[in-house]
């Protein structure tokens, strides 16, 4: 991200403003050992872990906040009932996610009054910017795991040669690896693309979108015109203007990061002018398409960009090569709640997979249980691990978790599909993490410009 483009943001941060979405990114399988629930022998532990969950659980934001609280819920309670994590059972505190102020309190309460062990969540940039130094200020471990901000790690957003916090980590894929996906997507689907048009949300996270695939696509397609980006204020109801510029400039593809209701309402409303492939036109667009399933929705065939709740949906899979936690997740939260989890489902389950991995290889080391300060070292120290049949390369220098991605072109799943997926990738796109997220602690746009 460029400089001015940070100082927009802080400015944003500093008056409580937009929300953003996450999206984690799925990845091809790897063969490695994975880390057990419990340690072979479990000793008899007294210990509560004591987990807060904080996300939007109402309004628009709600889309992408409540799955992942459900699936918290889900999976501690799978925990709990094998036996706890090295011994211990776990305790979720749940917080609705709200204003910056607001959060900002809730991470309070639960540093000081609930001392929790660990915090994971929230779906806002702003909110997380804010929160992210009040855990570190109390020795609180905060795993963020929705909004989708590559540095809010960094002890300083303007100056990454400062290093990291000693208590954020980051466990999903972020805006840099969304938008430089639907960059080689671009590439790979539509390589005789000539004009390309963008529509973002008029906020940090739109920008951040705009500028990360803007300079991809020159370096990838530098013959390809780029079109002036589209700004819609969050929540817009009607994206008739908007549309209605897309559909006169008639391009060949369509990026946007319009996430939860927006991309409900964006995609609704440009569906009848026959633009889109699917419909009558043959523009693909690239966007989070979950949002618009779990709403019962039909869509037409379009590029897609990946995300971490549709795991090893690209097609064909087997049967057999299904990760059992994968399809469990699946048909446990269709049995609940009667939908396909949407990504923040999955995003929150690869956190809390991380916080489970770490405790293990603590307990391992030390052969007791560990204080939170063995925890964090063993997080900093994991170097990957597993989860719903993934894996996350663990990097220490800035405290992420990064993912591979298989974006594609959404298809409707075979009628005998064993997980009855609504879609899945057909053709899909394996790329690996370094071909979607900079070095540590590297400006994206610089690392970008350096292809």
């Amino acid at each position: 991200m460029n400089r001015s483009t940070r100082r927009e943001f802080l400015k944003l941060v500093g008056a409580g403003a937009a929300w953003m979405m996450l999206g984690g990114c799925a990845q091809p399988p790897a063969q490695v050992t994975p880390t057990p629930t419990t340690p072979p022998t479990t000793p008899k532990v007294t210990k509560e872990l004591k987990l807060g969950y904080v996300a939007f659980r109402a309004g628009p934001a709600a889309a992408f906040g409540e799955p992942a609280h459900r699936a918290i819920d889900m999976m501690v309670e799978r925990i709990n009932a094998a036996g706890g994590v090295a011994g211990a059972k776990i305790k979720v505190i749940h917080e609705e996610e709200g204003s910056t102020s607001d959060t900002v309190e809730k991470f309070k309460k639960l540093c000081l009054e609930d001392k929790v062990d660990v915090i994971m969540g929230l779906n806002s940039t702003a909110n997380s910017m804010a929160a992210a130094p009040v855990a570190e200020e109390n020795s609180t471990l905060f795993i963020a795991c929705q909004a989708r901000i590559p540095y809010v790690t960094w002890k300083d957003p303007e100056d990454p040669s400062k290093g990291v916090m000693d208590w954020v980590f980051k466990a999903n894929n972020s805006a840099v690896a969304h938008a430089v996906q639907a960059a080689w997507l671009l590439k790979e689907f539509a390589p005789d693309a000539k004009v390309v048009g963008q529509i973002h949300p008029d906020y940090a996270w739109g920008y951040d979108n705009y500028n990360y695939f803007s300079a991809a696509i020159k370096k990838l397609m530098p013959d390809v015109e780029l079109l002036d980006p589209l700004y819609p204020k969050l929540f817009t109801p009607d994206y008739t203007p908007y549309i209605t510029e897309l559909v006169n400039s008639k391009p060949d593809y369509i990026f946007t990061s319009l996430w939860g209701s927006d991309t409900t309402r964006f995609i609704d409303q440009l569906i009848p002018y026959g633009l889109l492939k699917g419909t009558g036109g043959n523009t693909l667009l690239c966007a989070y398409w979950d949002f618009y399933v779990v709403t019962g929705r039909e869509i037409p065939v379009f590029g897609h960009v990946q995300q971490s709740s549709q795991k090893g949906i690209a097609y064909p899979v087997k049967p057999e090569d299904f990760d059992p936690d994968w399809e469990w997740l699946i048909k446990e939260f269709k049995s609940r709640f009667g939908q396909f989890p949407q990504s923040g489902a999955f995003d929150a389950g690869d956190a809390l997979n991380f916080w489970v991995a770490g405790i293990n290889k603590a307990y391992e080391e030390k052969g007791e249980f560990p204080t939170n300060d063995d925890i964090r070292d063993a997080l900093e120290n994991l170097g990957s691990y597993k989860s719903f049949g993934e894996v996350g390369i663990v990097r220490k220098e800035d405290h992420r978790v990064l993912w591979g991605a298989a974006p594609g072109v959404v298809s409707k799943a075979p009628s005998d599909d064993p997980l009855q997926r609504p879609y899945v990738h057909d053709p899909a796109l394996l790329v690996t993490a370094e071909q979607t997220e900079p070095p540590a602690l590297t400006d994206p746009i610089e690392w970008i410009n350096s292809w």
